[in-house]
């Protein structure tokens, strides 16, 4: 090696093992292009790419061979050596460059797609992930939403009176049932969950059937049903349920769910009931005032002729005795008609004396009729003198005609119905107590059956009226009401009333007939009287009536004959007009155009109407009249007594 190398930097070796000066030699010029190698590989390394390591190595592999293929003579000295160590060297440096070069251009190629890459994908990416966004925060602003609704419609159903019912028809049980259930029911919910037919052992024997039938014959279309129930504790009370059925989406033919919505209606069924009794009642009232009408003026017919034939035959001891069997049986079709008058229209009659045992004695027969032939009436009464009582006769009759019917309802299959009458002279109280031997009353009902329209009959069988009229009129009358009753043995209702000071009666009906005497035609010669009467055998009765006892009559058949009648006869001195008359006037309004038209008229009217007892007393006279009250009315008026 000469001197001038070191300052080149070029070292010649010889790579043949033949033409080396040593061994020291060889190794050293392999170890020189080693290194570069090594240099080569590390490049290599840091390109990471597949072209660029297979074109370097392809030029490490030639330059190898070539190296390996020059023959060096010997000399340590050679030119060629050196200068192709020198290429050598200048090859690696250029190859080094444009390597790293390359490598460089190909790193910035690569930045670039890459963020030209990134560029588009952000760009993608940026909508989608807003819409991502958008559409996650609407699935948790919907969560959230369903989850407040769920949360309010727990809080409404946990609140409601209404019971919630939600079942699963293909797992057969219930998913969630309101705690309303309970108050209604009265069956715990836990209960259902476990059984959820359990329910149905409460609904009344009368209604279960169609209740069951119409549940399974449940189609698409929601249900409602009105039944009732009976609670544990015996009461029955009225449920109204509505029944959706829910499908689901691959099954639209059977459903798969049952939504149930049930209300308490019972008082809704009370009003209802309420109502219709009241209709049903005027309907009554108004059909029997109208048929009272009529049946009144023919009892006064009856009456007024039976006594004419028992004065005109009073030493006929056998026609007096029939006249008077007449007048009885008027008079009591009088009462008859009264009380259902009364019951009808509830009318509320002044309280009057009242013999306890001579008005059960009259309505015998009525309460007789009102109970079955197999049931024996047995009436335990004693002196009628020691017991009298200031109530309303008719309304008294009513509530006794009420408690038979109810004993006669708890005994279908016969039995003993006994009305006792009892007196304490201690506590200045009467006693009637109505006892029958039935299937009585459940204790924990005893305090419900004196409310209205509350009844333990079967449906259409009561209208819960009976017991709460009956409690009212006994209250209004100062007394009270008590009932006793034991299941399967029978009741007893007591009625208390304030018991009166003995009054002796005066003489009866029956000693009055044929004691009547006719006046003296001079004494009422001087009256005229005109009768406006559209019945007419009771316009021919009072006519003759009157004219046998000396006064002036004059008839008409309407309002306006009459007053036609009047218009052509000044001289008339008393208008005796029925109310209720045909062809537009009635006896009111004939009345006030007879006082115009004459003002010192005396007027007295008469109706079987009882809605006209409003009229001042002195100038009316209720049908049927007996012919005393008529003649003792209208001379009272004519004589201003």
């Amino acid at each position: 090696m000469a001197v001038e190398d070191f300052h080149t930097g070029v070292m010649h070796v010889s790579l043949s093992k033949d033409d080396a000066s040593s061994p020291w030699h060889y190794n050293t010029g392999l170890a020189l292009i080693e290194q570069a190698l090594d240099e080569f590989r590390e490049v290599n390394r840091k390109i990471d790419s597949q072209t660029a390591s297979e074109t370097l190595s392809q030029s490490t592999s030639v330059f190898r061979q070539e190296l390996q293929n020059y023959s060096f003579p010997g000399d340590p000295n050679d030119v060629k050596l050196r200068q192709a160590s020198y290429l050598l060297n200048s090859n690696i440096r250029s190859i080094e460059k444009t390597l790293r070069e390359e490598l460089e251009q190909e790193r910035m190629n690569q930045r670039l797609w890459f963020s030209f890459a990134m560029l588009i994908a952000i760009a993608m990416l940026v909508p989608l992930v807003a819409s991502l966004l958008k559409s996650e925060y609407k699935r948790l602003r919907l969560d959230y939403e369903l989850r407040q609704s769920e949360k309010k419609f727990l809080e409404l159903a946990e609140k409601i009176d209404e019971v919630f019912w939600l079942e699963d028809l293909l797992e057969d049980r219930v998913l969630y049932l309101s705690p309303a259930f309970s108050k209604i029911y009265g069956i715990p919910r836990q209960e259902i969950y476990k059984n959820k037919y359990l329910w149905r052992d409460s609904i009344h024997p009368d209604d279960k059937k169609k209740v069951i039938e119409s549940l399974n014959n449940l189609n698409r279309e929601p249900l409602t049903l009105e039944y009732r129930i009976i609670r544990s504790d015996g009461e029955v009370r009225w449920i109204s349920d509505r029944t959706f059925p829910i499908f689901e989406e691959t099954d639209q033919q059977k459903p798969s769910k049952l939504a149930t919505i049930a209300a308490d209606i019972t008082e809704r069924k009370e009003r209802d009931n309420e109502t219709f009794h009241s209709q049903k009642l005027e309907a009554i009232g108004q059909l029997t005032g109208g048929v009272s009408h009529d049946f009144n003026n023919l009892l006064t017919v009856i009456l007024n002729n039976a006594e004419l034939l028992s004065w005109k035959h009073v030493n006929d001891e056998e026609t007096l005795h029939f006249s008077k069997m007449i007048i009885k049986a008027a008079e009591r079709g009088a009462s008859l008609n009264q009380q259902l008058l009364a019951f009808a229209s509830k009318q509320q009659l002044r309280p009057q004396q009242v013999d306890i045992s001579e008005l059960i004695n009259e309505t015998r027969d009525l309460l007789a009729r009102s109970i079955d032939s197999h049931i024996k009436l047995v009436l335990d009464l004693p002196s009628s003198d020691d017991i009298t009582v200031s109530v309303d006769p008719a309304q008294l009759q009513t509530a006794l005609l009420n408690l038979c019917i109810n004993a006669r309802d708890a005994m279908p299959t016969g039995g003993t119905l006994t009305i006792a009458v009892t007196v304490s002279q201690a506590e200045q109280l009467a006693f009637i107590r109505v006892t029958d031997t039935g299937k009585g009353i459940p204790e924990q009902l005893l305090n419900k059956v004196v409310e209205p329209f509350y009844t333990t009959k079967e449906r259409g069988k009561g209208t819960g009226l009976g017991l709460s009229m009956v409690y009212g009129f006994v209250q209004q009358s100062g007394g009270d009401l008590t009932i006793e009753s034991e299941e399967f043995v029978g009741t007893s209702v007591t009625i208390q009333l304030p018991l009166l000071a003995y009054k002796a009666k005066t003489s009866d009906s029956d000693s009055q007939v044929g004691s009547l005497k006719p006046a003296l035609e001079s004494a009422n010669s001087g009256f005229t009287i005109l009768i406006a009467e559209d019945e007419e055998f009771l316009l021919e009765t009072s006519s003759k009536t009157l004219k046998r006892y000396g006064y002036k009559v004059l008839t008409a058949s309407s309002g306006a004959k009459a007053l036609t009648t009047l218009k052509n006869n000044p001289n008339i001195d008393l208008l005796f007009s029925d109310i209720m008359m045909p062809g537009g006037m009635n006896g009111i309004e004939l009345a006030e155009q007879a006082l115009t038209l004459k003002p010192n008229l005396k007027v007295i009217l008469t109706s079987g109407y009882n809605e006209f007892d409003h009229v001042e007393p002195s100038r009316f006279l209720k049908k049927p009249y007996a012919t005393q009250d008529m003649l003792s009315r209208i001379n009272n008026v004519l004589r201003n007594k």
